[in-house]
């Protein structure tokens, strides 16, 4: 078990205050929700740097074109902040820097990371 520091996590309060059906009243309900972003971001940049051999002002510059390989990248780095799993945050860095080294790749590797987003994102029921 990895202990991680606090901004790496998400925090999650809810309060509810409910009165049975049978008596007037009124249900109230609230959520809170707090994701630090930041070191997430960073790490995804570190490893998107380093896996493609570009400094961050290279991709900087590389992302100004706002082409596929942008919209490649803001939808890898937006999962990543919702997610914030070291592992998924590595592969989805790792699959945008193939990208970014062989352009070619972009297409399937587009295909691929949609196909991972969304198998994450599968709840199963029981």
């Amino acid at each position: 078990m990895s202990i991680e520091p606090r901004d790496e996590r998400e925090f999650f309060a809810k309060f509810e205050i409910f009165t049975p059906k049978l008596l007037p009243g009124v249900n109230v309900g609230a959520t809170y929700r707090r994701m630090w972003i930041k070191p997430r971001t960073d790490r995804f940049v570190d490893t998107l740097s380093q896996s493609s051999g570009m400094s961050r002002a290279e991709l900087q510059e590389r992302l100004k074109q706002a082409d596929e390989m942008t919209d490649l990248v803001v939808t890898a780095a937006t999962r990543v902040n919702e997610k914030g799993d070291r592992t998924y945050s590595d592969v989805l860095a790792r699959l945008v820097a193939a990208a970014l080294i062989d352009e070619a790749r972009i297409d399937p590797i587009s295909y691929l990371m949609e196909r991972i987003i969304r198998l994450d994102q599968c709840t199963f029921e029981s």
